[in-house]
């Protein structure tokens, strides 16, 4: 009796056995990150590595989303763009979404910072001059450049929105004399470009209000800059998270867009975008945000 009692308890508890043996935990999905060392969007090195103004935005992302095996891959930019147009699940947070990229990559539906969009650069021992030609708090390229007392300094490999870089080509043409073109080396470059300014190579350049401020910061014999918005530009550029239209990356994309609008630390990265801005420039920003949002 005792016998067929355990053996009815063996066979009950079997069936048990058999079912959880066979649960097994599915593997996270890996997903790639493809981060640059741009400062100030994201740091990858020296004293601020971690600290970028998207560098813990990222951070509280992944933490977010678990089902995911995340890997952060530090590249360069010309990387960075082969490595979307892979298989490899990859995504990224420090793009703009453009038709092209839109062909190989999906966004997220809610950007998670704006940009003020590229800027007129100009040392303070010219920007009186060039506070005439302003208009409407903009001012124009051709007008500028046609006037034959500026050089603009810029790199030609660089897109500043189909707005500016249209006024590039006619400038180009009509004007060609008014733009001297220079080797793009790095993520540096920007300081490089500005550094040249500076001595007098020539006395304007395009670039984005937070990167030359912050530079500013970290080197201190860079002069103080002015900053004019340009007739015709984007008011205000969106960043999402992208990622490129493997499974996973959709997977992502879809995880992200499920994520609490209000966002403390997109919230947080906008404020600390908000502290590198110069007075003038941070009143048009505050002043284009609520519009946006």
């Amino acid at each position: 009796m005792t016998w067929v009692r355990l053996a009815a308890i063996t066979l009950l508890r079997l069936p048990v056995v058999l079912l959880t043996s066979h649960v097994v935990a599915e593997p996270a999905s890996p997903v790639h990150w493809l981060v640059l060392d741009f400062p100030p969007y994201e740091i990858h090195s020296g004293a601020d590595n971690g600290d970028g103004l998207m560098d813990h935005y990222l951070q509280s992302v992944i933490q977010r989303l678990p089902q995911f095996q995340h890997n952060i891959d530090v590249v360069g930019f010309q990387r960075r763009d082969a490595l979307m147009k892979t298989t490899q699940p990859s995504c990224t947070v420090s793009r703009f979404s453009t038709p092209d990229r839109a062909r190989y990559a999906v966004f997220a539906q809610r950007p998670f910072m704006y940009l003020l969009p590229p800027r007129l650069v100009a040392t303070r021992n010219i920007a009186d001059s060039l506070r005439s030609a302003v208009e409407h708090d903009t001012v124009s390229l051709a007008q500028i450049m046609n006037s034959g007392q500026y050089l603009l300094g810029i790199y030609p490999a660089r897109h500043f929105g189909d707005a500016i870089d249209h006024q590039l080509d006619e400038i180009r043409a009509d004007y060609p004399a008014a733009i001297r073109d220079y080797q793009e080396t790095g993520t540096s470059s920007i300081f490089d470009l500005l550094n040249i300014m500076a001595q007098g190579s020539f006395n304007t350049t395009l670039a984005y209000t937070v990167e030359a401020e912050y530079l500013r910061r970290t080197h201190p014999a860079l002069p103080a800059f002015d900053y004019f918005p340009i007739t015709g530009a984007t008011s205000l550029l969106p960043l999402h998270i992208s990622c490129n239209k493997t499974e996973v990356g959709l997977a992502v994309i879809e995880a992200v867009d499920k994520l609490n609008q209000h966002d403390a630390a997109a919230l947080q990265a906008q404020r600390d975008l908000e502290s590198l801005l110069p007075a003038e420039e941070k009143r048009r920003y505050e002043a284009l945000l609520p519009k946006t949002k």
